[in-house]
């Protein structure tokens, strides 16, 4: 039973993986290259500063 659940887990990870490949470049980048940096500000300067920070990352820098 363990080894169909590794099947079906390989499976999902494969299909995931052939979506996220086949998405345009200008949602896969900026994806590729944030999420690292978020995580990394999250384990930096805690938590605070990275739900201060959530609509920067969401949203982008506003022209005012």
């Amino acid at each position: 039973m363990p080894n169909n659940l590794e099947k079906q887990s390989d499976e999902i990870l494969k299909v995931v993986w052939c979506y996220f490949l086949g998405v345009d470049a200008t949602i896969k980048v900026p994806i590729l290259l944030l999420t690292p940096l978020y995580l990394a500000v999250n384990i930096v300067y805690g938590s605070r500063v990275s739900k201060e920070l959530t609509p920067l990352w969401i949203l982008g820098p506003c022209d005012s």
